[in-house]
């Protein structure tokens, strides 16, 4: 950004890029001043240096990796051609046995994809695939790293699903084993009886004995032309399976394997020349759009509209059009534009989800115009200026499917659920709290939460050692005293790893710059929702010397402020309050440096310590205070609890009831119980008579 002196001593921003958004970070008093002092100079400059840093690093984030990418690959004699989201170069990799035939490329020979952003590589001929330091050892040294990527050996997890995934098959019925009028009624039931016979069969498409669920195989690691005439492959290498949803909408009830293989429906149906297609979230729409449409193909994503998988970015990178078809509300609208921007914003369109334009297969059924729908599709690229007419369908999915907008709620901490109508992507948090309150130990299982139900998340933790954070996250998760059980670590941490948790590998101050940039590879990467930061003083502590502290922290948190808008992700900041009275509540503006803080943010919590002594017995309760509520408006109280054992500060369990969290895969003498702690049948859960609570504490629980 530079600053331009004009008029004498007035002083005015001359240039903005796509990342500054930050009017008011000080400027007013700048301004008024009409001159500059030598510290608030000094600032300025660091200011104005900082920013161009992050601009610079902003608009070529991959530039640096992507030029090491091309220089490696020519000091190789790769020729390596460039594509929207890939470099494109040969095969380096031995040939695996092929089942099937190999899909042909345009160009054939050229079946290795490097992503320019991340580095992670993906042969299509071979099937292997790596990160950018995987595939330059095995360049410098192919004898030594070839066992690390070699697929032949599989791990025990691999094992269980492949075994599994094989008596699902066997234990399946093809539809010409159906009876007429049963396939018939079972077809109706998914709403797939609009399509024939014919092109179900011709995807494989089987049902399970009691005809309740549908399933859908893939059947080569490597995308393989398909022989309409061909009898059965044998045993798929992948498969989904789907249920009902509330009796009427198509759910996917699991995926095997479960790590490190993606497919994608319709694929092998794609002419090698085309240039255009359409992506659909589930495979029964491409089937729909498919069986339909007359100008346009569809291929189903493999994960839904929830996460865009790296692996499946090379299949298509031979598109120039690529339409996102997802469904008719404004969770869908803003996972398309997440998509867009990692397939390339200028080769995609997005179906507007309108009234009028409901899911693919809901559009066959109501025998709409899929073509015309499809054709209809608007730019994916940001329109500076809208009308009520652009927006009016998301004001009514708003006010008509409020639980759709309010966001993935707390199932530890219903209390600020129903506060805060729940987590949110887009919006900044900010919570403080007296030092020792608890605020990185609430933080925990504030994100583990949402975690636990599908939420990943990103912590950058600068003050805690990360190794510190997990264990206090695995005692939360468990909500048991793991250093007495250290017989069940295995089995917890089996649990465990299985929560989308990601944590920077920073400790102490950083530069801003560093931290910006990992958070859009970890959002690129790993499709991250929340982002903690803890605590922001800390990380700050390298850049505010010599330098306005207050300036400096209104910088950085318009800097989280934009990342959030921008990239559509939560981000929650830790910052410290200010050194006040212990004796009096803390209060919003409490909060460390100027006002900037609470201007920006969406929400604002503060951890509350209130002490009393009752009987002789000296009390302290934590409990959260909402101070700001932008989206809701309801202020109030939260009650925390603390299980010393475990670390938790959400209300202790008093039954047995599973929990809406993360769906794990429990022995028989376990339950999962309300929260989503883990513990065997025989042991006793924490009741609420472990705590003698005094009457002042129920009153704040019930809000008096």
């Amino acid at each position: 950004m530079i600053y331009q002196k004009v008029s004498g001593s007035a002083w005015i921003l001359s240039s903005m890029t796509n990342l500054q958004t930050i009017s008011g970070i000080c400027m007013r008093s700048i301004c008024s001043t009409h001159s500059l002092n030598a510290s608030t100079n000094k600032s300025l400059n660091y200011f104005q240096a900082y920013r161009s840093n992050i601009n610079n690093s902003a608009n070529t984030t991959s530039a640096p990796l992507a030029q090491e990418i091309r220089s490696f690959l020519q000091t190789k004699n790769l020729n390596a051609q460039s594509g929207p989201t890939c470099f494109k170069c040969e095969n380096v990799f031995p040939k695996p046995k092929v089942i099937g035939r190999p899909r042909k490329s345009a160009t054939s020979n050229q079946t290795l994809f490097i992503n320019k952003t991340t580095g992670d590589f993906f042969c299509v001929d071979s099937g292997h695939s790596g990160s950018w330091n995987d595939f330059r050892d095995y360049m410098k040294n192919p004898l030594l790293t070839r066992s690390s990527l070699d697929f032949d050996t599989k791990s025990s997890e691999e094992i269980s699903d492949s075994e599994g995934l094989k008596k699902i098959w066997e234990d399946s019925v093809s539809l010409s084993e159906c009876a007429d009028l049963t396939c018939e009624e079972t077809l109706c039931k998914f709403g797939l009886d609009v399509i024939t016979l014919s092109d179900l069969e011709s995807y494989d498409i089987r049902f399970n004995k009691n005809l309740d669920t549908v399933i859908v195989p893939w059947f080569s690691n490597l995308i393989s032309t398909r022989n309409s005439k061909q009898e059965s492959r044998g045993t798929p290498i992948g498969l989904k399976t789907f249920s009902l949803s509330n009796g009427s909408e198509p759910c996917e009830v699991s995926r095997l394997p479960r790590k490190g293989y993606y497919n994608m429906l319709g694929i092998e149906q794609v002419p090698v020349n085309s240039k255009k297609i359409v992506l659909t979230m589930n495979e029964f729409d491409a089937i729909a759009v498919n069986f339909a449409s007359t100008q346009y193909k569809a291929i189903s994503l493999p994960s839904g509209n929830t996460y865009l998988p790296l692996q499946v970015l090379p299949y298509l990178e031979q598109f120039s059009e690529i339409i996102i078809w997802f469904n008719n509300n404004q969770v869908s609208w803003e996972a398309g534009r997440q998509f867009s921007k990692k397939l390339g914003e200028n080769r995609c369109r997005i179906v507007r989800p309108t009234a009028g334009t409901p899911n693919p297969l809901q559009a066959l059924s109501k025998n709409l115009d899929l073509d015309g729908i499809i054709s209809s599709a608007v730019s994916a690229e940001i329109k500076n200026i809208v009308s009520f007419i652009d927006l009016r369908g998301f004001v009514k999915d708003e006010l008509m499917n409020c639980d759709t907008v309010c966001g993935v709620p707390w199932t530890r901490f219903t209390k600020l659920t129903e506060k805060l109508k729940g987590h949110r992507r887009g919006e900044l948090t900010v919570i403080t709290g007296p030092t020792g309150s608890g605020k990185t130990t609430f933080m925990s299982e504030y994100s583990l939460d949402l975690a636990m139900q599908g939420v990943s998340t990103l912590w950058g933790s600068f003050e805690v050692q990360n190794v510190r954070l997990l264990k206090t996250m695995m005692k939360q998760f468990a909500r048991r005293k793991l250093e007495n059980e250290m017989s069940d670590f295995e089995h917890i941490s089996d649990k465990f790893q299985s929560v989308p948790i990601h944590l920077m590998t920073y400790n102490g101050p950083q530069s801003m710059k560093d931290v910006i940039h990992t958070m859009r590879q970890a959002a690129y990467v790993h499709d991250i929702q929340h982002i903690v930061i803890d605590n922001l003083q800390f990380m700050m502590g390298a850049m505010q010397k010599n330098n306005d502290r207050f300036m400096v922290q209104d910088m950085l948190i318009s800097e989280f402020r934009n990342f959030a808008t921008t990239e559509h992700i939560h981000v929650t900041l830790v910052i410290h309050p200010r050194k006040e009275d212990p004796s009096i509540p803390l209060q919003i503006s409490s909060i460390f440096g100027t006002a900037k803080a609470t201007q920006e943010a969406d929400n604002v919590l503060i951890l509350q310590q209130v002490r009393s002594v009752k009987d002789g017995n000296a009390y302290k309760k934590s409990y959260i205070e909402l101070v700001k509520n932008r989206y809701d408006g309801e202020l109030g109280t939260v009650a925390l609890y603390f299980d010393k054992s475990n670390l938790c500060m959400s209300k202790p369990i008093t039954d047995n009831k599973c929990g809406i969290g993360l769906k794990l895969e429990l022995d028989e003498n376990e339950v999962q119980l309300n929260g989503g702690g883990i513990y065997s049948q025989s042991e006793k859960p924490i009741s609420d008579e472990v705590l003698d609570t005094p009457e002042w504490i129920t009153n704040l629980e019930q809000g008096k």
